[in-house]
């Protein structure tokens, strides 16, 4: 069985040489300035550019499926079971295109979400790399599997029906497997430092809807839609008056606390972890 695989293997590079010089032709003619030279396209597909001269040329050793999923991961468009075997077309149709362009960036966000450091506070670190990865993967078309990205300005009645200016689907959607599985609604972007350096301006905060309004858990971080705005504030047990909340900012030396009446809460979600690019 291992005998026959190896076979298989070869047999998929042959006349691979040919067939990527006929992909040189088409991406010439696609964009004739940034294909027009073979430097240019290798460091498209982030390979060697003597190498690639010398694939082209036939040099087996650089014709390999490994060089083909370079081509193809730069060059969606191009047909990978063409390029390997010679069948069908060069190019897949549009359909098809979008199909396993959406695959792609599935696996890849399962991928990268996998691989991050998620702190016990439900922060998701990431490198520079994996940032500037993660921008071309989303946001994704698939409403059904993200959650929205929401302003935080426009909370009053999100998914409720209140709120006419803003839903679920005129908002970009993002899939955080990590915060699926803890059941988050909703994704909201930091604007200002009264919870730094908890969370930082831009930071991105994964929140779950509570359904009731009187139960707080003393010390955690909501989003408050109140009558004064939407908030992000941890929030605290106000011993002298019952029917109050106590809101209170990280950055505490700016950001001093203040009582809140819990009639004057609209609606209330608890923030579940931050997604964080460093």
């Amino acid at each position: 069985m291992k005998k026959e695989k190896i076979i298989l293997q070869k047999s998929s590079i042959l006349n691979l040489d040919k067939r990527l010089n006929e992909v040189m032709k088409h991406l010439l003619i696609k964009d004739p300035i940034a294909y027009k030279t073979k430097q240019q396209v290798a460091e498209k597909i982030n390979f060697g550019r003597t190498n690639l001269s010398s694939a082209l040329n036939g040099t087996k050793k650089y014709l390999t499926d490994g060089l083909v999923d370079k081509f193809v991961t730069a060059f969606p468009e191009l047909n990978r079971d063409w390029l390997l075997t010679g069948t069908g077309e060069m190019l897949i149709n549009e359909e098809e295109k979008q199909i396993k362009e959406k695959e792609r960036q599935l696996v890849l966000i399962d991928k990268y979400f996998s691989n991050s450091n998620i702190t016990d506070e439900g922060q998701i670190l990431s490198s520079a790399k994996e940032k500037t990865e993660l921008k071309a993967l989303i946001p994704i078309d698939d409403k059904q599997r993200g959650c929205p990205l929401i302003p935080i300005e426009a909370i009053a009645g999100f998914g409720t029906g209140d709120n006419e200016g803003v839903s679920y689907e005129n908002c970009d959607h993002y899939i955080v497997p990590e915060f699926d599985k803890r059941g988050m609604d909703f994704l909201i972007r930091v604007s200002g430092s009264s919870m730094y350096p908890k969370y930082s301006n831009g930071d991105v905060l994964a929140c779950k809807k509570i359904d009731s309004v009187t139960f707080f858990q003393w010390g955690k971080v909501y989003v408050i839609d109140s009558v004064q705005g939407a908030l992000v504030k941890r929030i605290f047990e106000d011993k002298d008056n019952p029917d109050n909340i106590i809101c209170v900012s990280d950055n505490k030396e700016n950001y001093p606390p203040f009582p809140m009446p819990k009639s004057e809460i609209r609606s209330l979600s608890i923030v579940l972890g931050v997604v964080r690019m460093e």
